[in-house]
């Protein structure tokens, strides 16, 4: 059989997870013999958090920066119990937001103040390389004339450069 190649979906959620609104994008990709990557959901909370603890420590909201980390440690541990029980067939690492992701957001000049999709793309991006290193491309979904997935956009051709990864916009096919 060989191996498949390796295509993450990154961009909005409501796109990206959605059949109607991607016109069966995953199905269409594994029925060209793809593997289709997402960042699950519990991950991408995690990162928006990650994005806000920033922003707390930044403006010296310490309380407000303890009492979120303690919630989401919280879900984080129950996610861990659920992630070992799924991780004896999929052996992969438990995905973590550091300060090593968050710092690839200034080599593209976009600061955690810049709310929106932009900042959690580029992270999304490299945090996917993380732990998959074998990424044959990457297809970034948004709603039509959506501004944050324009903004994206205009930063993909950077990034593919500096990741050697294609990063291709998904659009919608003609209605038939």
């Amino acid at each position: 059989f060989g191996t498949r190649p390796k295509v993450a979906i990154i961009g909005d959620l409501y796109v990206r997870d959605n059949d109607v609104f991607n016109q069966n994008l995953m199905r269409d990709l594994e029925d060209y013999g793809a593997e289709v990557r997402t960042t699950p959901l519990s991950y991408v909370v995690r990162m928006i958090a990650e994005m806000h603890f920033h922003g707390l420590k930044v403006e010296g909201k310490y309380l407000s920066f303890v009492q979120n980390k303690i919630l989401v440690e919280v879900l984080e541990s129950v996610e861990k119990r659920y992630f070992q029980i799924a991780n004896k067939i999929l052996k992969e690492d438990f995905p973590h937001y550091d300060k090593e992701l968050l710092n690839k957001l200034e080599k593209y000049k976009i600061s955690l103040k810049h709310g929106g999709e932009t900042a959690q793309n580029i992270i999304k991006i490299f945090s996917l390389l993380r732990h998959e290193s074998d990424l044959a491309m990457i297809i970034h979904v948004n709603p039509i004339f959506c501004c944050a997935g324009l903004i994206s956009e205009s930063f993909f051709k950077v990034v593919e450069k500096d990741i050697d990864i294609t990063v291709v916009e998904g659009r919608q096919k003609k209605s038939q």
